[in-house]
């Protein structure tokens, strides 16, 4: 199974209890940018199934006749992370003084979503404002994965993650983007190739009570029109 970075951990922890109710079953998992999945995917990668972190991938390899029966399974919101140890952004105005910016590049999810919420968000604050921030961006990583780690290592003043980035990083600082500013982060999937049993109860499994709790524990929200 093939899914976004933004998912190592959510997914990571329904490994064994899927092993569990799913005798003789051996899940690999790999984790990688959205983008970078889709591309292995076109490749030829072995897998039953694929998530990403946007429609959009999903939307592509679906017209390319290389996933089938997509569907949301969840979601998430968009945080502004500072450093540990770092005083603590108190709106988004301060964004512009920090130093050092790190955003995704254009083609990975949280790139994207950036990007949508910075354009919202100068509405709001301005052109001068936003001028600052883009000025203040030093490195655009690959997957969400790789700007948080920026923060974690203290190579990055702010960097726009996922909510659910921020699970087991309580010592980070986090502003949460206002629900107005943030684009709809819905997280999609779908089975590789033909039928697969396995691959559609896995996707089932993620999609049902377990893993629902597993996705909340994380930090991931239901998925759209989902109670």
């Amino acid at each position: 199974m093939v899914a976004a970075a933004s998912l190592t951990d959510a997914l990571g922890a329904l490994e064994a209890p899927f092993e569990a109710t799913h005798a003789g079953v051996d899940l690999q998992l790999a984790f990688a940018g959205s983008q970078a999945g889709a591309t292995w995917i076109r490749q030829g990668l072995d897998a039953g199934a694929y998530a990403s972190a946007d429609a959009s991938h999903v939307d592509a390899l679906v017209s390319e006749g290389l996933l089938h029966d997509p569907r949301p399974f969840a979601s998430n919101g968009l945080v502004v992370a500072t450093p540990a140890g770092a005083p603590a952004l108190t709106s988004l105005a301060e964004l512009s003084t920090c130093d050092r910016i790190v955003l995704g590049t254009p083609e990975v999810p949280v790139g994207r979503y950036a990007e949508m919420f910075l354009d919202a968000a100068t509405t709001e604050l301005g052109a001068d404002w936003r001028a600052a921030v883009d000025a203040r961006v030093v490195s655009r990583e690959g997957s969400v994965r790789l700007v948080r780690s920026k923060v974690v290592l203290g190579e990055a003043d702010a960097a726009v993650v996922y909510a659910s980035d921020l699970f087991g990083h309580d010592d980070l600082g986090r502003l949460a983007v206002p629900p107005a500013l943030t684009p709809e982060v819905a997280l999609h999937h779908g089975r590789i190739g033909g039928p697969d049993t396995r691959a559609e109860e896995w996707l089932s499994f993620v999609e049902g009570r377990v893993g629902h709790e597993v996705l909340a524990r994380h930090g991931f929200g239901p998925a759209p029109g989902r109670p």
